[in-house]
């Protein structure tokens, strides 16, 4: 029973190496951090201001994107400007933004908690992996 076993394990294996040649349909290799593209654009976060106080119920989130254009397309052939737009408050990726400007409280279905938060808004490429380096900008604010 034994031998069975490892003969089974073997054709598996063999199955599994023979299907993944390139060419096959299968899914294509992801790129590794060192084979990400290298982006033209850099992003900064216009508001909120770095340290400043605003209203948990209504939080404008601008953004300054230089070099580069947001796309709504989802692609595999990555330009170093053209990208999406990810927003991550407090850990939590929020949204895809299609637009330099949006209002927070959309995504956080009402008023943020009292008290600090991290926003980071990170410009990444049309498969939504990040650039080598990150295009990210991060701003700690407080909602009141």
């Amino acid at each position: 029973m034994k031998w069975l076993r490892v003969s089974v394990s073997l054709v598996v294996l063999l199955s599994l190496a023979a299907c993944g040649g390139e060419g096959d349909g299968g899914p294509a290799p992801q790129p590794t951090a060192a084979e990400r593209p290298t982006s033209t654009g850099e992003i900064a976060i216009v508001e909120p201001k770095p340290g400043a106080t605003v209203d948990a119920d209504d939080v404008t989130v601008r953004l300054d994107l230089t070099g580069a254009t947001v796309v709504e397309e989802v692609s595999q052939n990555l330009e170093p400007d053209k990208g999406h737009i990810h927003l991550v408050l407090d850990g939590q990726t929020l949204t895809l933004l299609g637009s330099l400007e949006e209002s927070l409280n959309e995504f956080t279905e009402g008023p943020l908690e009292p008290g600090p938060h991290l926003l980071e808004a990170e410009f990444v490429a049309a498969d939504h992996g990040p650039f080598s380096p990150r295009v990210i900008s991060t701003v700690s604010f407080t909602a009141r």
